[in-house]
């Protein structure tokens, strides 16, 4: 479950708009990944590891600059023809 997760959280994460969203994501993330880990009763070993919060949230920023970059600039609306001048 844990590293379907991890597999998703970067969409998951691109999906937010606020930085404090995607700061809760990831401790809440972080946390689970700790408390998996320590709950180790003869099952199979957990794998997935903890991300860095603050690498995260600057890659979180990277691509939603590349992302506004890559957007169409906005269209100016036409003119209807009974205001044309």
């Amino acid at each position: 479950m844990l590293r379907v997760e991890d597999r998703e959280l970067d969409a998951r994460l691109d999906a937010l708009r606020r930085e404090g969203d995607v700061r809760a994501v990831l401790e809440d993330f972080n946390r689970r990944v700790v408390d998996a880990r320590r709950q180790l009763l003869g099952g199979p070993p957990v794998v997935t590891k903890p991300r860095d919060v603050d690498a995260e949230v600057e890659a979180w920023h990277g691509r939603r600059a590349a992302a506004a970059a890559a957007e169409p600039p906005a269209l100016e609306p036409r003119k209807r023809w009974f205001r044309r001048s």
